[in-house]
This record gives structure tokens, sequence and C-alpha cells, in this order.
């Protein structure tokens, strides 16, 4: 049964919920007052993981091409944001902290996901040229969280429009547009 599942089909179902509710339970004071914690450790020490994964890769396995090994360094070097963000919700740490780990989770993420399509085109041998790659890299940065910032706040503007709480049918409409967008986006 499972073998024959497509994996993108997986990976749209249950990736979007999870997401989902770590953003639903984000603080933007918090998420302000420590962007920058989470942009330093997700960005260059991502990168330097991946870095290292690749040379030590190559070290063992000679043979591979410098691009196949930064994409399988890629693919094993982020942390996993849903371990992370659920050991931290057990262990009461402070929400600083959980904010800052969660961050950098989500956005090493993003940085690992983005390495990891450059290095498998370069792999593959798809021709880029550097302005295609700023600009992928821009639309990877950029575009995603800007896409999600506006449908959720559309979606946040509707539930309060929607928010009686005696009506059924407000009740359902705040659950088809919560799931709807997280599914969506």
């Amino acid at each position: 049964l499972w073998v024959d599942i497509d994996p993108h089909l997986l990976l749209a179902l249950f990736i979007p919920p999870l997401i989902f509710t770590d953003v639903v339970k984000l603080d933007l004071y918090l998420l302000g007052k420590s962007v920058v914690q989470c942009l330093i450790l997700a960005i260059p020490l991502v990168l330097a993981m991946i870095a290292g994964l690749g040379i030590f890769v190559k070290f063992l396995i000679p043979e591979w091409s410098y691009f196949l090994v930064f994409t399988f360094g890629a693919t094993l070097g982020a942390t996993d944001p849903v371990s992370v963000v659920a050991v931290l919700d057990v262990i009461e740490c402070p929400a600083k902290l959980k904010m800052i780990i969660g961050g950098e989770s989500h956005l090493g993420d993003l940085t690992a996901l983005t390495v990891f399509l450059i290095f498998l085109d370069l792999t593959t041998g798809a021709e880029t040229e550097s302005r295609s790659l700023a600009g992928f890299v821009l639309r990877m940065m950029f575009a995603g969280g800007l896409i999600g910032f506006l449908f959720g706040s559309v979606t946040v503007l509707m539930i309060r429009k929607n928010s009686d709480k005696t009506s059924s049918r407000a009740l359902l409409l705040q659950l088809l547009l919560t799931l709807g967008v997280a599914f969506a986006t």
C-alpha cells in the first residue's frame, strides 16, 4: 500500500499542518526580537554544516562529484523543526529560546532546501546562469514568506469577521478557512 504512494503526495499532506501549527503559535513580538539570531544560526551555520558534510562525504566516496556530495550534504544539513519544537514544548524552556531554536529550524530548512535544489540542478546538468541563480535564491527567501503573510493576514481578517462563537456555520467556515489556507500556501 505505502510503496505505491507518490512521495510528493505524502509531503503535500503532512508538511502543511505541521508547519501551520508552529506558525499559529508564533509570537510576533518575540519573532521581531529574535529574528537576527535566527538568521545568524540558520544561514551561515547550515551552510557550514552542508559544506562540512559534503567535504566529509567526498573524502569517504571520492568518485562522487562535488555537486553530488553537496546535494547529499544539503539533505542532511538542517535540523528537524518538528522534533526540536516538540522537545522544547516538553521541557518548558523560556519562550525566547523556543522562538530562536524554532525559527532557526524553519529558516535552516529553507536554507538547506535552497542549496539542495541548486546543487540538484547542477548535479543533473541543468543550465543555470548567475542571474537566474540569484533570482531563485531571492524568490526562495522572500516570496514564500510574503505569500504566507498575505494569505495569513487575509485569513485572520476573514475569521475575525465571522467570529460568532454560537453559530455552527461560522465555526465551520473558520475551520475550512484554516485548513484551506494551510494546504493552499
